[in-house]
């Protein structure tokens, strides 16, 4: 499951760490089954900056994150309909293991 920060908004992502503001439709979690009937969550955050580029964690685990992970982000993947190949392929990439991703969830 692929769900999109805008889709789970309810307010309290509002002030982001670094001045800038949470890009709602290129950061997103991603839940998935670990085979034991445990779920292991991964993150992708993005932090657009008042004075432009981008900031933010590229796709980990949850629980292995740590400050030193936070970094300059070039590419993003924007969660939406169009794309929801081209995310589905980024997550496949960086997570082994991972078969098809049957559920997206965003706003539009």
């Amino acid at each position: 499951i692929v769900i999109s920060l805008k889709y789970l908004d309810d307010g309290s992502f509002s002030n982001a760490p670094y001045s800038g503001k949470y890009n709602f439709d290129a950061s997103y979690v991603v839940m998935i089954n670990d085979g034991s009937g445990k779920l292991k969550s991964y993150v992708v955050l993005v932090e657009d900056m008042p004075k432009g580029g981008r900031f933010g964690i590229k796709l980990m685990a949850f629980d292995d994150i740590k400050v030193d992970d936070v970094s300059t982000i070039k590419t993003i993947y924007p969660l939406n309909a169009a794309t929801e190949v081209t995310v589905g392929n980024y997550v496949k990439s960086q997570i082994s293991g991972i078969g098809e991703i049957e559920n997206y969830y965003y706003e539009t």
